[in-house]
């Protein structure tokens, strides 16, 4: 809910770094900063909550039996949370920087060995968070183990896509074909496209 009052009234970049603000543990506050900012500090409060409830739970054999699987889904339920605020924030910033977008997206390969060698780098370190997405998927630990990197190319397909067609202001509105190429390895064309559409 938070999230979208943040969205609804363009505040997503109005702390443009993270976890600071303007550098600050507490900024300097205005409309959009504040929705940015009340959503980042209501956010990191519901985390430390769950986590608390998690070591609860997990501590006490009896609960432990009987939570365990609503408490993972609760952290999964957060988890796509926090990647669908970061793709929304990603997809808002390439599309206010075309030129920075076209330089970090497409022009980098050009730049020679290094430059490739720390483009691959960055994009495998996302591979992490796309990882996790086998343990919701059917049969997801028998998925070929680059299935992560098979959804961040598709994911860096599209942008680049768009980017390369001089069209990086329409990426904000990318954001459902851009969670379908990240979930259908997972899911399935089906499921993604019901999930994608959700959104």
């Amino acid at each position: 809910m938070v999230g979208a009052l943040v969205r609804a009234h363009g505040a997503g970049l109005a702390c443009p770094d993270w976890p600071l603000c303007f550098g600050q543990l507490i900024p300097e506050i205005d409309l959009k900063v504040g929705f940015e900012f009340g959503h980042r500090v209501m956010a990191g409060g519901v985390s430390l909550a769950l986590v608390a409830l998690a070591v609860f739970v997990l501590r006490n054999a009896e609960l432990r039996a009987r939570y365990r699987v609503p408490l993972a889904a609760v952290f999964a339920i957060l988890g796509v949370q926090i990647v669908l605020g970061g793709l929304t924030v990603l997809l808002g910033s390439l599309a206010a920087e075309p030129r920075l977008a076209r330089l970090a997206l497409i022009d980098a390969g050009a730049a020679g060995p290094a430059a490739q060698r720390r483009y691959r780098a960055a994009l495998q370190r996302m591979t992490p968070f796309f990882d996790e997405g086998r343990d919701f998927a059917p049969g997801g630990r028998r998925l070929p183990a680059n299935t992560s990197r098979m959804a961040i190319g598709a994911v860096i397909g599209l942008v680049s896509d768009e980017i390369d067609a001089g069209r990086a202001d329409r990426l904000p509105g990318l954001l459902p074909e851009v969670l379908f190429a990240a979930m259908v390895p997972y899911l399935g064309p089906a499921a993604a496209a019901e999930e994608a559409g959700k959104k």
